[in-house]
């Protein structure tokens, strides 16, 4: 019952928010409720290739790209296409979206209940999870985003059932859900080292009842992978068990990862749509008005504001007009800066830099995905409450949490998979330089189970100075 009235509020919450959408992007459109963002073309227009041509692939503006993104999350649609159309199809994917991201915020609430023991967690997970408006409102776009944090939460929830309770069922339950995970964002198979480790450390068996373990955790994610590496093979002659490429395929230039080495030297931010960063600077044609200028700390003795003003225009020109000998040209310039830049302020190189970037993980709106702004067509002022809670619930979550969160695994109420998820993420994407804020997502839960602890131990708190208060009256 709690996940069907959790269901109805959250759709509800859904047609409202796609509504916002349409009014300000109507181009954004898949259906009344799905939206399309840049990534969709490689996972859903792949499987509509796949109906209509016969191959799986997408276009990348230059080839067709055959092993860009794992199937896996297009699936679900591939089956709907065969007895709808692709809007009708994008529209019960959402709602298939929102129904599993209602279930993992009762599952949340379940392992805050579980692992506080007593009902005013469980109902503060429920009502903080429900209040990530921006995180909720992925479930309408046609991307892996929603479900991969769905299935994170059931991940968590189930290995916390098997560190407590010792029952190996849960084990590979929690081993089931990683691998939809790790197929639906690839790059989080860095947690099957955490996960491996806490399980032969609670069970201490030997090195074969080990290997054994570690072989039943993984068969999951093998089993998902298979079909993917045999159809490589045949179709690509590779060996390919993820994606192509680290760039899952995507059109980028020899410059443009210059340009992307350039920025994360000093610290700046390549994506180029958000209006605040170095990459919407150097995008010649970019979705947003820009308003980075930039800093004086990223010209260093060796090069002038001129020098990169020159290149910005140069980088202008190739992507009008490539040529490889322009994309060559360009990228060597961007790294001689690069390598000046390195040479001149080593500090902010290495750990300057990644400081830089870890702000742009953390310290941000958390309201990137929702169309609230004073200046779009169907603004009220109202709207910006949903900005307040998702900035609020992020804030809290992220620094908050970070207490609860310590607190709760030196008492060793969780294992110590829990806070290596947040810590395994944040090292992976500062130590690569990247900026997106969407890749600590899937810390989100987590962090906010540390929250919900601080929230649950003030509560006990007053809660007892109460009683004691009425007691000595």
């Amino acid at each position: 019952m709690l996940v069907l009235i959790t269901f109805v509020l959250k759709a509800a919450l859904a047609f409202y928010l796609s509504h916002l959408t349409t009014c300000q992007s109507p181009e954004l459109k898949l259906g009344i409720l799905a939206r399309g963002e840049g990534d969709t073309t490689s996972y859903i227009h792949s499987m509509d290739n796949l109906i209509e041509q016969g191959d799986y692939f997408f276009w990348n503006g230059v080839r067709r790209v055959y092993a860009g993104r794992l199937p896996h999350y297009g699936t679900p649609y591939f089956i709907l296409r065969i007895f709808f159309s692709k809007t009708t199809a994008s529209d019960i994917y959402v709602l298939l979206q929102v129904l599993i991201d209602s279930i993992a915020a009762i599952v949340f609430a379940l392992l805050c209940f579980n692992v506080l023991k007593n009902i005013f967690a469980f109902w503060a997970g429920c009502l903080f999870y429900f209040l990530n408006i921006n995180l909720f409102s992925l479930t309408l776009t046609m991307l892996p985003e929603s479900l991969s944090l769905s299935f994170i939460v059931f991940f968590f929830y189930t290995f916390h059932r098997y560190w407590s309770e010792s029952n190996r069922n849960y084990a590979v339950l929690a081993g089931a859900f990683l691998a939809v995970v790790t197929v639906l964002k690839p790059y989080l198979v860095i947690l099957y080292l955490p996960f491996f480790l806490c399980v032969l450390k609670k069970e201490q068996g030997t090195f074969s009842r080990s290997f054994q373990s570690v072989i039943v955790l993984s068969l999951p994610l093998i089993l998902l992978l298979l079909p993917w590496i045999i159809r490589n093979a045949v179709v690509l002659g590779k060996f390919i068990p993820s994606q192509e490429s680290f760039t899952a395929g995507y059109n980028y230039t020899e410059a443009d990862f210059a340009f992307r080495r350039f920025a994360g030297a000093w610290g700046g931010d390549f994506i180029f749509w958000n209006p605040q960063s170095a990459g919407c600077y150097f995008q010649r044609t970019p979705p947003v008005k820009c308003t980075f200028t930039m800093p004086d700390y990223a010209i260093v003795e060796g090069y002038t504001m001129k020098d990169v003003e020159d290149l910005r225009q140069e980088y202008f020109r190739l992507q009008e007009n490539f040529s490889p000998e322009l994309d060559k040209e360009v990228a060597e310039k961007f790294d001689r800066l690069t390598n000046i830049y390195k040479s001149q302020k080593p500090f902010m190189y290495y750990i300057g830099s990644r400081v830089s970037i870890a702000k742009t993980l953390f310290l941000h709106t958390n309201s990137n995905n929702l169309s609230i702004n004073p200046s779009f067509k169907c603004y009220q002022p109202y709207q910006m409450i949903f900005k307040i809670l998702s900035f609020a619930v992020h804030i809290l979550a992220v620094f908050v949490g970070a207490f609860g969160l310590i607190k709760l695994s030196y008492e060793r109420k969780i294992s110590l998979m829990f806070a290596s998820v947040p810590l395994l993420i944040f090292l992976f994407f500062v130590s690569f330089k990247l900026t997106e804020s969407r890749y600590f997502n899937h810390a989100f839960p987590v962090m906010l189970l540390g929250f919900v602890t601080v929230l649950s131990l003030a509560f006990n708190f007053t809660r007892d100075y109460f009683r004691n208060d009425k007691d000595t009256v």
